[in-house]
């Protein structure tokens, strides 16, 4: 009976062996190709998605988080440990949509 579990070994052995033998070889061109197709397609997916950090001279850190697609620049205080938006999205808004007379007024 020993003999018969070893026999069954060595052919299910081989023929995984020759079964992966088969297989087309993976390259690093097909791992970079692979890759350069996972950003576009799966940053949608991801929820607060951050990109674009930059430490300012103050020490805190401004960033992008992509949240239900929508975008808000945020800023990082690590002494405190909290983040905050960056600026007022809707006093941005005003003041870009100021006539050019009330804004040389301010």
């Amino acid at each position: 009976m020993g003999r018969i579990d070893m026999a069954a070994c060595l052919l299910a052995g081989g023929l995984l062996m020759a079964g992966g033998a088969a297989a087309q070889a993976v390259t690093a061109a097909d791992y970079a190709r692979a890759a350069s197709m996972l950003g576009d397609r799966t940053a949608p997916l991801v929820d607060h998605l951050v990109s674009g950090g930059q430490w300012l001279d103050d020490g805190t850190l401004v960033y992008r988080e992509q949240t239900d697609g929508k975008t808000r620049v945020l800023r990082f205080d690590p002494a405190t440990g909290t983040s905050a938006p960056a600026f007022d999205p809707q006093a941005l808004a005003d003041a870009i949509n100021r006539p050019p007379a009330a804004r040389a007024g301010r």
